[in-house]
């Protein structure tokens, strides 16, 4: 294994709280310091992870309503990469009087 020196500036006091703390654990900087590096490089590895299968996810449920014609696609331009998204008419409407919010089935027939 290769090892590098890194130098980076921090603010005194808490360099000066740091060693102490070091110390106390009989513990060198650097060995901590390495220590919070691992850790944080697998915690953020697992986020990453995490995070990748969410959008993923996101993307089967959007790509599973572009399947069941719940979004209709109309052309705007000659462009073919030029598409827009348009949603269906819902069969409720909100609307909102002096007690909040509130639902209501629409009759889009009459």
């Amino acid at each position: 294994m290769s090892i590098t020196l890194v130098n980076f500036k921090v603010p005194v006091s808490l360099l000066e709280r740091f060693d102490a703390l070091c110390r106390l654990a009989f513990k060198t900087r650097t060995s901590v310091l390495i220590d919070m590096m691992k850790e944080y490089t697998l915690t953020q590895a697992e986020n990453l992870e995490v995070l990748t299968l969410r959008y993923e996810e996101v993307d089967r449920i959007l790509g599973n309503f572009r399947d069941l014609n719940d979004w209709k696609v109309s052309r705007t331009s000659n462009s073919e990469n030029d598409w827009i998204g348009v949603q269906n008419r819902s069969e409720f409407d909100i609307y909102e009087d002096d007690d909040g919010f509130h639902e209501r089935m629409m009759d889009w027939d009459s």
